[in-house]
């Protein structure tokens, strides 16, 4: 089973991918200031097709195949695209949120 949102949403979050400057390439998974970190999307439909989850942080262990993870915050992305929270971006990420945010303010009604 799988979950849905409102186009404006995912294409927030796909621009917020992008600017993630993974170098191996991966959609949810970014660096600051040399620390790991990477999303997990929630499942949970919301009636404005907005989209939440959460934000963690992994940690190396002495065993190199093993990690330690902490949730550090929420992500929430308003239906209609605004980025209300996405704790931990790097500054690549939060320019491509403003620049997002700005977007909104000016062609809707926020």
């Amino acid at each position: 089973m799988s979950w849905s949102c409102r186009a404006d949403a995912m294409d927030s979050l796909d621009v917020i991918s992008r600017a993630m400057d993974n170098p191996e390439g991966i959609s949810n998974e970014w660096t600051k200031n040399g620390r790991l970190f990477f999303t997990e999307i929630s499942r949970k439909e919301h009636q404005d097709g907005s989209i939440s989850g959460q934000v963690i942080e992994l940690f190396s262990t002495p065993d190199p195949k093993r990690f330690r993870s902490k949730t550090r915050g929420t992500i929430k992305i308003n239906g209609n695209g605004y980025v209300v929270r996405f704790p931990n971006a790097n500054k690549t990420m939060k320019k491509a949120i403003q620049d997002i945010n700005a977007f909104f303010k000016q062609y809707q009604k926020i």
